[in-house]
Parts: C-alpha cells; sequence; structure tokens
C-alpha cells in the first residue's frame, strides 16, 4: 500500500515468446517502465509449451512468429480455457490476409513492427482487460470481410415472423423430410401441414420449400464452426 492508503492495482502479466532475441530485449525494457504491466517469462517459442504457459499464469502471450501449427497445439479449442493467456502478434508484414489468417487461428491482438512503443503498451493493456486490438487499417479489412459475409447470411429477422409450431416444422424441412413424414412428427394430419408449408412460404416470401429452409436456417459455416478457410 502507497502512504496515501491506496492499494495499487495487480499488475497484468505479460509473457514474451518471440524468437527475435533484439526484439524481445526492446519489448523487454519497454515493459519494465510500466507498472501496471509484469514480464513473468520469456522466451523463444520452441521453448514453451501449454503447460509452461499455464503455469506462469500469464493473461497476455506476445509472438513474434506466425505458425498455426503451434497455436492450434496450444490453443485449441478443445484444450482452450478461462485461465488462456490472450494473444498479441507482432507481424513483420502488413498483409491483410495474413491478419485475418490470425484471428481465426484466436489471435485477439495483431501490431506491426514498426508500432511505436505506445502503441504496443496500449495494445498489452487491452488484452488484459479483454479486449482486442489491431491497427485501424486492419480493423476496416474486418468490417469488410463482415459486410461480404452479410450477404451469405439468411434473413434472421424470419425466426422471429414464425410460430413456435412453425418454427419446428421448418426445422424439419431442412431435414428434407416429406409432407407425410412431417405430420406423422408433429402429430398433425398431411393436409394441416401442407397449410402451414403454404403459410410460411407467404410469410416469408419464399417460392419454394428449398428457399424456406435457406431463410431460416443459418450454416454453420456462416456462423464461423465450420473450418477455417
Amino acid at each position: 500500500m502507497d502512504p496515501s492508503g491506496v492499494t495499487p492495482p495487480i499488475p497484468a502479466r505479460i509473457h514474451l515468446l518471440i524468437d527475435n532475441s533484439l526484439l524481445r530485449g526492446a519489448v523487454a525494457r519497454v515493459l519494465q517502465k510500466t507498472s501496471d504491466l509484469l514480464v513473468v517469462g520469456q522466451s523463444r517459442r520452441f521453448e514453451a509449451t501449454r503447460e509452461t504457459l499455464l503455469q506462469s499464469k500469464c493473461e497476455v502471450l506476445v509472438l513474434d512468429v506466425f505458425d498455426p501449427n503451434w497455436l492450434s497445439q496450444c490453443f485449441d479449442d478443445t484444450h482452450r480455457t478461462h485461465s488462456d493467456p490472450r494473444v498479441l502478434l507482432i507481424s513483420m508484414i502488413d498483409d491483410p490476409q495474413l491478419f485475418l489468417a490470425a484471428v481465426r487461428c484466436g489471435v485477439s491482438g495483431y501490431l506491426l513492427s514498426d508500432a511505436s512503443a505506445s502503441e504496443f503498451i496500449a495494445s498489452v493493456r487491452a488484452l488484459s482487460r479483454g479486449q482486442a486490438h489491431c491497427p485501424a487499417s486492419l480493423c476496416l479489412k474486418l468490417f469488410e470481410v463482415v459486410a461480404q459475409t452479410a450477404s451469405q447470411i439468411p434473413d434472421l429477422c424470419a425466426r422471429t415472423q414464425l410460430t413456435c409450431r412453425q418454427q419446428n416444422l421448418v426445422a424439419l424441412l431442412g431435414k428434407g423430410m416429406t409432407n407425410k413424414e412431417i405430420a406423422s412428427q408433429l402429430h398433425l394430419s398431411e393436409f394441416t401441414v401442407k397449410n402451414h408449408v403454404r403459410r410460411i412460404m407467404r410469410r416469408l416470401r419464399a417460392s419454394s420449400r428449398h428457399e424456406v429452409v435457406e431463410k431460416f436456417i443459418i450454416p454453420a459455416d456462416v456462423l464461423g464452426m465450420g473450418a477455417p478457410s
């Protein structure tokens, strides 16, 4: 506790996993000048394992090499936990495709090697607070990708336009079931199912059963659950 009686905040724990020794030393010196950031480990990438990183209890991991295989081995979805550090990548090249690939692999922060010391500190602090950080030009690239993807996403309002019974019926349509099969599944008459399908098509302004499914059911790859390209 300082003389004012205020307990200083606990510094965020940073691990430097940087292969370039000159860069690693420079980054360490920058961090040593801040009271709210603490370097708890320094090593090259191949010298660290998931276990050693977790043992260091680091909150932010700083990398200078993008290695999708290494990232997937250490922080894939099947092993990821709430205690895993957020990853900041310092890249040598301004490549939007590399940036997007890094984001897909779980990188939360992205800086170019010519970033200033203040930009680096701001990025580390953002990640330690659970935020993301990247250069403005690359942030724009993210918006462009989202805008391009939006045209592939079905009308999300379609779900709110249908009753629960109709939503269940559309889910069965998505499985390729016939009216007779749906009628048996929902304990309805086939005539009732046909009427429901007609009403759903009118409400969604769809010209076919296939278009109903396209408007209502969101593909897994659009939601980001498929394998990254």
